[in-house]
Order: C-alpha cells, then structure tokens, then sequence
C-alpha cells in the first residue's frame, strides 16, 4: 500500500493537488503504521493531504460519505 520507497527524495510532483486517505483504524491491508507512512511520503511531494480515520476496517465507513463527497466537491474546478 506504500507506492513510494522511504528514501525517496522530495519533489513538487503532487503541489496543488489535494490528497484524501480515507482509512479504518483496524484495517488489516492498511495499518495505522503504514497509513501514517504513506500520509508522510506523499507530504513530501506537496499535495494538500488530509487524512480521514474511522474505528473500522477495510471498508467504507457510511459514516465518512457525507465529509468525502464534501472533499470531493471542493475539489471540482469552478
């Protein structure tokens, strides 16, 4: 779940973009540990990242809906 190898250096690749990790706190295929590494390596790149935990695990939270479509709205260009 990691794209990005640790040592990677830092870059402007991802500035301007806006990044959502949406992850359950008890998801097995994506672990806190390495949801916090992948919201650090992609802060490396420049990306507005804002991560959205849940008490879950693989899934998707209903609860969460309403603050995605929220992002995802605010993403639309005007």
């Amino acid at each position: 779940m990691l794209p990005f190898a640790d040592d990677e250096p830092k870059d402007h690749a991802l500035a301007g973009r806006r990044v959502l990790i949406v992850n359950g706190e008890s998801d097995p295929m994506g672990t806190p540990e390495q949801t916090s590494r992948l919201t650090k390596q992609l802060r490396r790149r420049d990306p507005d990242v804002e991560l959205l935990p849940f008490s879950g695990g693989h899934t998707v939270d209903p609860g969460q809906l309403p603050r995605i479509k929220q992002f995802i709205d605010a993403s639309k260009p005007s």
